[in-house]
C-alpha cells in the first residue's frame, strides 16, 4: 500500500545515497524544470526561507555543518550538510548530508534521505539553469572547469544535457590526480575534447563559460584582466573572486540577502562599497521577465547562496519515487506511541 506523502502514521523511509543515485540517474531534465519551479515560487514569495545556520568549530575553522530549514510548495523540511575538505586528502568525499521531510499537518518527520547527491545535483541544475538564462540560450561549445570535483563533475552532466553542441572542456585543479579522475570520468560519458592546464589563468582565457567549485574561503582571482570579455561566470563556490571584480561585472544571485552574508565575494564587494548596487538581479527576476541585463560586454557572474527550498524540493520528488518504487527502508514503528497511549 502506498503511503500518502502527509499521513499522520508512525513510519519513517530512508533512502540511502545508492537509492537516491539510482532513482535521479537520468533525469537531469526533470531537476532543472523543479530547480527553475522553486526559483520561480521564491520570487513570488510562495516559499519560507530562513538564513542558513553555520556550526563551526574554533580548532578547525576549515570544517562547517550547515543547516538550511525550508518550505516551498507544500513541503517544509531541513538540509543538514557538512563540508571538511581535509576529506579529500583521505580519500573522501569533501561533503556529506542528510535531509529530513516533515509532515505539514502533523509537523512529524516522514522521511530522511541521503542528501550529498540530491545538494550536488539540485546546485548543477542551479548552474545549468543560469547558464542557459545567461548565455541568453545561445549554444555553448567549451567550459572550463576550476576545482575538479564531484560538484562540478555533475555541472559538466547537466550542461551537457542542455548543450549537446558542446565540443571542449577545460580543467584546472590544484591537484593534478583529481583533474586527471574528473577526465577520465568525462571521458566515460562523452566523446568532448578535455585539456588538463597548468595555470589556473589557462582555464579562465581558454573559454568563456567558466565554473567554479573549489573549497577556497578567500577570493584567489583578483586580476580582471585575465577574464575574457562578456565571460559567464558560475561561481558555485563563492569565495573566489576579488571584490574589484566582483564590482566591476554584471552580477546575478538566487536572493540577495542569502548570498550577501558569511564572507562571499558579495558580501566583501558590499562591504568595501557600502552597497550592493553591482547586483543587477536574481535568477527568479530573469526567469519572470522582471529584469534584463544591461547592454555592455562586462563579465556575468553567478553567485548562488544555495537556497535550501532547491533541496526540499528535489527531496520531495525522490521521496515520492521511492514511494512508487518500493524504494529505501520503511521504519514502520519510528515514532513512539502517544505519550497518553503508552506504557511511560
Amino acid at each position: 500500500m502506498k503511503r500518502n506523502i502527509n499521513s499522520d502514521d508512525n513510519s519513517l523511509r530512508i533512502i540511502s545515497g545508492s537509492d537516491v543515485g539510482k532513482l535521479l540517474i537520468g533525469k537531469e531534465e526533470k531537476i532543472i524544470k523543479l530547480t527553475s519551479a522553486a526559483y520561480i515560487a521564491h520570487q513570488k514569495g510562495r516559499s519560507v526561507l530562513p538564513h542558513s545556520v553555520f556550526l563551526r568549530f574554533p580548532s578547525k575553522p576549515q570544517n562547517r555543518i550547515i543547516g538550511l530549514p525550508s518550505y516551498i510548495d507544500r513541503t517544509a523540511g531541513i538540509k543538514w550538510i557538512a563540508s571538511f575538505p581535509s576529506n579529500i586528502k583521505r580519500g573522501m568525499d569533501r561533503a556529506s548530508a542528510a535531509i529530513i521531510l516533515n509532515s505539514l499537518s502533523t509537523g512529524r518527520p516522514y522521511s530522511i534521505l541521503e542528501g550529498s547527491i540530491i545538494s550536488a545535483k539540485r546546485t548543477a541544475a542551479s548552474a545549468a539553469l543560469a547558464a542557459t538564462i545567461l548565455s541568453n540560450r545561445r549554444d555553448i561549445k567549451d567550459i572550463a572547469f576550476i576545482g575538479c570535483g564531484f560538484i562540478n563533475f555533475e555541472i559538466f552532466k547537466f550542461i551537457l544535457s542542455q548543450f549537446p553542441s558542446l565540443e571542449s572542456v577545460n580543467l584546472f585543479d590544484l591537484n593534478r590526480k583529481r583533474a586527471r579522475l574528473f577526465s577520465d570520468k568525462v571521458k566515460i560519458i562523452s566523446n568532448v575534447k578535455i585539456k588538463i592546464n597548468n595555470q589556473i589563468e589557462e582555464s579562465i582565457q581558454s573559454s568563456k563559460i567558466i565554473s567554479f567549485a573549489t573549497t577556497a574561503s578567500a577570493p584567489h582571482i583578483t586580476n580582471k584582466s585575465i577574464l575574457l570579455k562578456e565571460s559567464i561566470i558560475l561561481h558555485i563556490s563563492l569565495r573566489d573572486i576579488g571584490s574589484d571584480i566582483i564590482k566591476n561585472s554584471i552580477n546575478v544571485v538566487d536572493d540577495v540577502e542569502h548570498v550577501n552574508r558569511e564572507n562571499t565575494s558579495i558580501h566583501l564587494a558590499s562591504k568595501k562599497y557600502g552597497n550592493a548596487d553591482f547586483i543587477i538581479a536574481s535568477l527568479g527576476e530573469l526567469l519572470l521577465g522582471q529584469k534584463k541585463f544591461p547592454n555592455d560586454s562586462r563579465p556575468i557572474i553567478f553567485s548562488p547562496f544555495g537556497l535550501g527550498i532547491l533541496d526540499i524540493q528535489l527531496a520531495r520528488f525522490v521521496y515520492e519515487q521511492a514511494v512508487k518504487e518500493n524504494a529505501g527502508i520503511l521504519i514502520k514503528d519510528f515514532i513512539p506511541p502517544n505519550w497518553h497511549e503508552g506504557p511511560y
